[in-house]
Order: C-alpha cells, then structure tokens, then sequence
C-alpha cells in the first residue's frame, strides 16, 4: 500500500499492489472508506446533542451567579460609602475581594464554554472524489528489469572472475611476458596444432612450403647454425617441466637442418620419458645406454638412419642402467666427441630441469642449451629458475623457444593489460622493498659474471 498526497491540493492518493487487479481494487476501496470512518467529521459524535444541553445549563447557571454576584457587589460599595466602623469596614472590604474573585473565576469558566460551543464543528471533512480503478497491467515481478540486472550482475561477475584469474595466473601467455620477464634471446615461435599426431605433425614441418617448417629455418638462422664457423655443434633441448614439446620441436628441427644440407644427430637422452624412436618410428633396440655401459664402441654402429640421408638417429636404447650413468662426465665427453667427429650438428634431447639433475649436468657437456616454453602451461617462476639452475652448472643458454602458442585479438589485448598492470605493480613492490630485491639483484649479477667467465675461458 502507498499513500501520497497530490501536490498542489487537498486529495489522497491510495495505491495498492495486489496478486489481481480485482484484489487491488478492493482493497483500496475499503482503505477508503475506513480512513473516512475513523476521521473526525460532523456525524463523528452520537452523544453531541447531551453534551451541548449541559453546556447550556452550565451557562445559565453561570450566568444567573454573575447576575447575582454584580447586584450583590453594587450593594457592597453602598454600604462601603455609608459606613464609620472601622470594623466593619475592614469586614466589607474582606467580602468584596472574596466576591471580585469568584465572579472573575465565573467569567473565565463562562468564556471557555462558549468557546467550546462555537468550535463543536469538525475541521475536517472527508470524501471519496473517485472509486478505485483497476489496471491490468503487471508491475511485479518486472522481467525485463530483473533480466537486465542480472545480465549486467553477471557480466560484472565474470568479467571479474576473469580479471582475479588472469591477475594471479603466472603462466606465460604471450610473447610480450617472455620479453618483459627474461633476458634470454627468443629464437622463434611455434604455433599450436590441434588434433594431429606424431606423424601429421611431421609430415607438415617436413612440408618445403609450409609456414611451419619456415619457423625452424629461422631458428637455425637465428642459432646460427647453417655458418661455416658455428660453435654450436651440440645442442641441448630442455623445458622446465615435463609434456612441453620439446621432443617434437628437436625432431623437427633436426628435419629442417638436414633438408638444408647439415648432417645431423638426433640423440634421446631422456632417461625417464624417451619417445623419439616413436616419432621417427624405429626401433629402439640399442641406443645411448648401451653406450653409456660400453668402454669402447664405434659409434656408426648405434646410428639409425631415417627417411633422410643427413638426418641420424641415436635412440635410448634398450639396456636397463642408472640413469646417474649419465653423469659420468668422462664417459659422455668420449660420447660426444665421436657424435662431433659423425656430424655438423648433434641435438639432445634431454629431461626437464627441474625435475632431473640428469639434464643440468648434461647441460655444461654441450655448445648451447634451448629451453621450450609452452604457452599457458610454463609458469614465469618456472622458467626463471631453470635459467639460474642451467647458469649455476655453468650451461651456456643459447635461447628460447615458445612453443604452442595460439593467440587471438582478445586474449592478446587482454594479456597486454594485465602485463602492464602487473609491471606496475611489481614497480611499487620494488619501490617498498628494495633491500630484498636489490640482494636478487646481486645475485643476478653474481650469475652473469660466472657465465661470461666461463666463456672466457672456453
């Protein structure tokens, strides 16, 4: 129910919202007739008439006491001006002050009811103007409305859920995150394929004119590879985590060099996951184990030869050892070198980093370590501590890869917005905190300045 008044006049306004129009109309038909029957108004009193016939009396008497009381008061003052006593002076000077008091207390009394008299009539006097009407119309629920509010409620929601998951999601998404977070060389994208496997995949790298196997000749370009004087002859490909790409990427990267005329090795040195015999389906019968319990060996022996004269393959290999087999640094080292002295580029492909300690002692046996970074799978911290952990074995880091990258306008813009809402914010925490960070800093500095002796020395 709601009530108002219409500005500008004396009328009321009674609305009423029902479940029907009929109920409504009801309902403010009999809110009117009973605020009219409780308010004040002419017919209000029943027993008005009784009142007024005391009020008459009361009058009347009143009247007959000052009629009275003046005659009598005349007579007072008469006899004031004929008497000497001094006694009965003072006597008739009391009576007159007695009798001036009660014809005042009279005269009050008479005034008040004549005005009660004159005001019997009520001020207010109510009426309906116009019945109720009722309106077919729905008020409530209003669907439109509520649908619009829970539609912009909703957006708001998501929208913000997304903007809290893309806030605290540290993986790394873009190109840009891998610019602005590390200071190593990107040496090339690779874009996502969906749906392919082992086989299809290869045979679209291997394709002379496709976009894919383009992106592995700059790669090598970028490695330098396809010079006469590169010293990168043995390269180590490794990711942070494990299921990255990296076996693909060095089994078609190996393919694109050796379409280009390089004679190339592939080797598996994954102890725990090996599956490049797969992807070249061969046979993994013998291989790097095998070598790796050998004192001497002729290393063309253990070569398997694939669909391209310059292209070899040196699998696992079947013998079960330890893998810390492989850290024999002398036995690798005799390895290595017979693979150099077979081929212009040897490839490793080795376990991730942080898993295995394998990878990072095999890490400073070889010219150059790739570390591949999967898009939206590789968190930032993962990858900036593969990098100190490859530095602190002395690993010489030729560069990155980003592999399975898919971007779209949205998903680029909106990375783009959260980079730079967290550069700045990462810009205050250093601000507050310096003294911590500047001790990272140092260590930072401390690392490069180990690499670049390193390199001196070799």
């Amino acid at each position: 129910v709601e009530v108002n008044l219409v500005e500008g006049t004396q009328l009321i306004n009674i609305i009423v919202e029902a479940p029907s129009p009929l109920a409504a109309q009801q309902i403010v038909n009999e809110i009117a007739n009973q605020v009219i029957s409780f308010s004040p108004s002419r017919n209000e009193a029943q027993g008005s008439a009784n009142t007024q016939t005391f009020v008459q009396q009361q009058l009347e008497v009143l009247q007959a006491r000052l009629e009275s009381g003046q005659n009598k008061r005349i007579a007072l003052d008469a006899e004031l001006a004929r008497t000497i006593s001094t006694d009965r002076l003072e006597a008739i000077q009391r009576e007159i002050d007695v009798l001036d008091g009660l014809m005042t207390e009279w005269e009050t009394n008479y005034t008040q009811l004549l005005v009660f008299l004159g005001n019997r009539q009520s001020p207010n006097n109510l009426t309906i103007i116009e019945p109720a009407q009722a309106s077919a119309n729905q008020v409530r629920p209003n669907v439109r409305l509520y649908m619009l509010i829970g539609s912009g409620i909703g957006l708001f929601l998501a929208f913000g859920l997304i903007f809290l998951l893309e806030y605290f999601d540290d993986r790394v998404k873009s190109v840009e995150d891998l610019i602005q977070g590390f200071e190593s060389l990107i040496l090339g994208t690779i874009p996502k394929m969906k749906g392919l496997d082992f086989e299809k995949k290869m045979a679209v790298f291997q394709d002379h004119l496709s976009s894919k196997s383009e992106v592995f000749r700059i790669i090598g370009g970028n490695l330098q590879l396809y010079s006469t004087d590169t010293t990168q002859k043995t390269l180590m490909v490794t990711s942070s985590n494990q299921s990255e790409g990296k076996s693909l990427i060095i089994a078609s990267l190996g393919t694109v060099l050796a379409q280009s005329g390089l004679s190339t090795i592939i080797v598996d040195a994954n102890l725990r996951r090996p599956i490049i015999h797969k992807i070249f389906n061969v046979e993994n019968q013998k291989g790097l184990m095998d070598l790796l319990s050998l004192e001497k060996f002729n290393i063309s022996d253990y070569l398997l030869d694939t669909h391209l004269d310059d292209l070899k393959l040196l699998t696992i290999g079947d013998s079960e050892i330890n893998p810390s087999g492989l850290l024999k640094q002398q036995k690798i080292n005799q390895i290595i070198y017979a693979l150099k002295k077979q081929s212009d580029v040897v490839l490793f492909d080795s376990s991730s980093v942080l898993d295995h300690a394998d990878s990072r002692f095999l890490s400073a046996q070889m010219d150059g370590v790739i570390i591949i970074v999967a898009a939206k799978r590789t968190k930032k911290e993962q990858v900036k501590m593969s990098i100190q952990n490859l530095e602190l074995s002395n690993a010489r880091i030729s560069g990155v890869i980003f592999n399975q990258y898919l971007p779209g306008k949205l998903t680029l813009w909106f990375s783009r917005i959260m980079t730079s809402i967290k550069n700045r914010r990462t810009t205050r925490l250093s601000d507050r905190s310096s003294e911590s960070y500047g001790t990272t800093f140092l260590s930072k500095i401390n690392l490069k300045l180990r690499r670049k002796a390193y390199q001196a020395e070799n």
